[in-house]
C-alpha cells in the first residue's frame, strides 16, 4: 500500500514564519495610508479616482517613514516626480500601476481598505 501523506503534522517553516509575522504586524499600532497622496487629491479626482477608496492599513512607523520630511516626504516625492513625468493623460491602469509600484519600492506591508471602513484584526485560534 502507498500512502500519501496530504497533510503534515507541523507547519512548514514558511507558514511559521508567515504567522509569526502576522502575529507580530497585528500587535502594532496602524494608521491609515493613502496611496495615492492626499497632497494631490485634486488632481487625481480630476482623473476619476477617490482616494480614499484606496488606502492601506500599515504600521504607524512604515507610514511615518514613508512621509518623513518636506511636503510629505519620499512618499509624496516620488509621486509628484511621477506625475510631472507623464507625456500625456496616464491611463486609470498606469495610476494603479504605480501605486503597485510604490507600494513594493517602500516595502509596505497592510490591508488593503477604503479610508472609512473598519476593520477588527483578531488572532487566529491555537495561537
Amino acid at each position: 500500500m502507498f500512502i500519501i501523506p496530504w497533510y503534515r503534522e507541523d507547519d512548514l517553516p514558511s507558514v511559521k514564519a508567515a504567522k509569526k509575522a502576522i502575529a507580530e504586524w497585528s500587535r502594532r499600532e496602524k494608521e491609515r495610508h493613502h496611496i495615492f497622496p492626499r497632497a494631490f487629491e485634486v488632481y487625481f479626482r480630476r482623473n476619476g479616482i477617490d482616494i480614499h477608496q484606496y488606502t492601506l492599513l500599515v504600521d504607524v512607523a512604515e507610514h511615518r517613514r514613508v512621509h518623513a520630511g518636506k511636503d510629505g516626504g519620499p512618499w509624496n516625492r516620488d509621486w509628484r516626480v511621477w506625475i510631472e513625468s507623464q507625456r500625456t493623460q496616464p491611463s486609470r491602469a498606469a495610476y494603479f500601476r504605480h501605486g503597485g509600484v510604490m507600494v513594493e519600492r517602500y516595502g509596505l506591508i497592510g490591508v488593503p481598505m477604503t479610508y472609512w471602513q473598519k476593520l477588527a484584526v483578531t488572532a487566529a485560534s491555537g495561537e
